[in-house]
Order: structure tokens, then C-alpha cells, then sequence
């Protein structure tokens, strides 16, 4: 993984409390796919200018944001 240790912690912490109970239910209910879920829990904690501003910084890009959310949450 190209993402340094303590960005992914730093992602971690702020994705971890965006995937709920009630969220994967009606991700499921709507027919939703895994993917487009871990995405939604990304841009609900608010990440996008950091990861700018922090990861891609260093050449990371979108699939290596994928992997590391892939890592984080788990599917439906």
C-alpha cells in the first residue's frame, strides 16, 4: 500500500464511525453496491480536501484511496 501509515490511521479514525448499522441496511434496501457505500462513508467524514491536500501530495491517487477504504470497511 503507497499510503503512509499514519494517513491511514488519520482515515481510518474519521471512516470507521461513518459505517453504521442503519447506513448498510438501507445501502442494502436500495439496492446500493459495497463500493459506492465505502465512497459515501469517505465523503461523509469529510476527507477529500485533507487527502488533497495530504496524500496525493505524494502520488497516491483514487485506486489508492480505494484500497485503503476497501481495507476499512467492509461489504454489505
Amino acid at each position: 500500500m503507497k499510503i503512509k501509515k499514519e494517513h491511514f490511521e488519520y482515515i481510518k479514525n474519521a471512516i470507521v464511525p461513518m459505517d453504521t448499522i442503519e447506513a448498510r441496511q438501507y445501502y442494502k434496501s436500495e439496492g446500493l453496491s459495497t463500493r459506492r457505500y465505502q465512497w459515501d462513508c469517505f465523503w461523509r467524514a469529510n476527507l477529500s480536501t485533507w487527502v488533497c491536500d495530504n496524500v496525493y501530495t505524494y502520488g497516491c491517487h483514487d485506486s489508492h484511496i480505494y484500497t485503503v477504504i476497501n481495507k476499512i470497511i467492509p461489504p454489505l
